[in-house]
Parts: C-alpha cells; sequence; structure tokens
C-alpha cells in the first residue's frame, strides 16, 4: 500500500528501458516506423523525451529493441521448439504446438509492424530473421519425415501449411469480432502433423497397390487383345474353310 506523500520507488535503468520498451510496441503497432514520433512514445512511456535517448541512440535502434528483436526471439522459439516434432504425439509436441499458437498471438501485432510498416525494413527484416530460421523449421520436419518408411510428404510444403495455419489462426485469435465456426485449435494442428509425419508410410503403400493394381488392369487388358485377334483369326479362318 501506498501511503499519501511517499515518494515514488525510482526505477532501475533495466526498468526504465522496459517501461520505454513497452510504450512504444504500443506506439509503432499503432503509426508503424514512420508514422511513431519519439514525443508520443516518452508522452505513453510517462518520461521526457530526453529520457528515452538515454537508453536508445534513435528511432530505429528504440523500433529494433521493441519490436524487431521480439519477433526475432519469437521466431527463434519456433525454430528451437521445432525438436518437439519428432516426439510425434508426445507431450514435446502437444507443448511446442500449444506455444507456438500462443506466442504468434502474442507477438502477432509486432510482427505486422515489422514487417509491413517499412518496406525496406521489412523486407530486410524478414530475409535476415524469419527466412533462415523458418528454414531450420523446415530442416526439423525433413529430418522428421525421413525418419517415416515412404514418406510422400514435402517438408518444405508442410512448413508453409503449419506456419499458415497458425497464422490465420493468431489472426482469428486478436481480431475476429465472433468466434470462427468450427474454431481449429492446436491439437488439431499437431494431429494434422502428427498424420502427415505417421500416416505417409500407409499412404505410399496405398499408391503402390494401386499402381500395382492399373499395371495388372494394362497387362489383362493386353492379353484379352491378343485373345480377341486369336478369336478374330479363328473365325475368318473357319469361314473360309465352309466356302471352300
Amino acid at each position: 500500500m501506498t501511503v499519501v506523500g511517499e515518494p515514488r520507488a525510482r526505477l532501475t535503468g533495466a526498468q526504465r528501458r522496459g517501461q520505454i520498451i513497452a510504450a512504444a510496441q504500443e506506439v509503432f503497432a499503432t503509426s508503424g516506423l514512420g508514422g511513431a514520433r519519439t514525443s508520443q512514445i516518452a508522452e505513453a512511456a510517462g518520461v521526457a523525451e530526453s529520457m528515452l535517448y538515454k537508453h536508445f541512440a534513435s528511432k530505429r535502434d528504440l523500433f529494433e529493441a521493441a519490436v524487431t528483436q521480439p519477433v526475432a526471439e519469437f521466431v527463434q522459439g519456433v525454430a528451437d521448439g521445432a525438436d518437439g516434432l519428432l516426439d510425434r504425439d508426445g507431450p514435446g509436441s502437444e507443448r511446442f504446438y500449444r506455444s507456438f499458437l500462443a506466442t504468434m498471438t502474442e507477438v502477432l501485432p509486432l510482427l505486422g509492424v515489422a514487417l509491413f510498416s517499412d518496406s525496406e525494413q521489412g523486407r530486410r527484416f524478414y530475409n535476415t530473421s524469419i527466412v533462415p530460421l523458418f528454414d531450420r523449421y523446415e530442416d526439423k520436419l525433413r529430418r522428421s519425415l525421413a525418419a517415416v518408411p515412404g514418406a510422400r510428404v514435402d517438408a518444405g510444403f508442410l512448413a508453409r501449411a503449419v506456419i499458415g495455419i497458425m497464422f490465420i489462426l493468431a489472426l482469428d485469435a486478436s481480431y475476429r469480432s465472433e468466434p470462427a465456426p468450427g474454431e481449429v485449435t492446436a491439437d488439431e494442428v499437431r494431429s494434422f502433423v502428427a498424420g502427415a509425419l505417421t500416416g505417409t508410410g500407409a499412404w505410399a503403400a496405398r499408391r503402390k497397390r494401386e499402381a500395382d493394381g492399373d499395371a495388372r488392369v494394362a497387362e489383362l487388358e493386353r492379353e484379352n487383345a491378343v485373345l480377341r485377334r486369336i478369336v478374330a483369326d479363328q473365325a475368318i479362318e473357319l469361314r473360309l474353310l465352309k466356302e471352300q
């Protein structure tokens, strides 16, 4: 309980920095990199504008700390946590997908700012921070698929499918005014991937059976064609004999 007249506790440098970053995230999410003003950020943080420059060299430096770094850490976490995929249907996989969706939903406003508030910044961030780490995620999927006999699912396609699904679910959770009909959960995404990782062998076996069946049908058709020609030749010979 705060006593009236008692001086407020003085924030440490780290606490003050965190306070500024939190305010900057709100302003950048609303105004983007170009539209945000340091005076707005200072006002939102409840500090003098000069205080910003004690912690950050420039507005872009603040943007890196408030937006780029948290999103990069999120992507890093996705790539690191993808080891849970090797658990297939186990608790590691369950934790990975639930954490993936929860964190993407949390970081979604910053992700939009990092990618779209400034085209040059967004392109650089995407290529230097997101692409390499999502490539790691794809590589872990590829190694997991390699352990499945007869796997025919492309790791690149599966990685993009999962990321895309999670992105849409995060958009729904953040911006949809009403719950989506037939709402999809992180556990259902996990089941989808588990099916891809464990069901591909059966799928490949089925395709082989179908291909073998098609080959057998073609062989029977060739045999029937030969028999039809033999029967036709015999019919001609029989007619010739009758005419003699």
